[in-house]
Order: C-alpha cells, then sequence, then structure tokens
C-alpha cells in the first residue's frame, strides 16, 4: 500500500465524523508527519499509528465537548 503524503502547507483538518472516531486517512496522515518530525525512523510505523490515533481521539472528543 502505497503511502500517504500530508502537503506541508495543509493544516491537518479534524472532520467531524457521526461516530467520534477519526478516519484512517486522518491517522495516517498524522503517522506519517509524526515519522517525518522524528526523523523517518525505521520500523515505527505502529508506534506512530497508535500515536497519531490517541492524539486524533483526544481532539475528537475535545470538539464533541464544545459542541
Amino acid at each position: 500500500m502505497k503511502a500517504l503524503k500530508p502537503k506541508k502547507s495543509s493544516p491537518l483538518l479534524i472532520a467531524d465524523h457521526p461516530n467520534g472516531e477519526p478516519s484512517q486517512t486522518e491517522i495516517a496522515f498524522l503517522a506519517y508527519a509524526i515519522w517525518q518530525r522524528e526523523g523517518c525512523p525505521p520500523s515505527h510505523d505502529v508506534e506512530n499509528w497508535l500515536q497519531a490515533e490517541a492524539q486524533l481521539r483526544q481532539a475528537h472528543k475535545q470538539l464533541a465537548v464544545r459542541a
């Protein structure tokens, strides 16, 4: 599967999902950004994915509280 690469000029947008969970695309974009920020270390894909997923879930919860 080809990695999704976010554009550097595009901020990560948190979409409002009916189930309150981040999409796989959102997670992939953030995981890629984390990987780049960390210097592109090998074999951290699962760690980066889980970190991105946790960050996005927290952001979704914060948006839900504000709504």
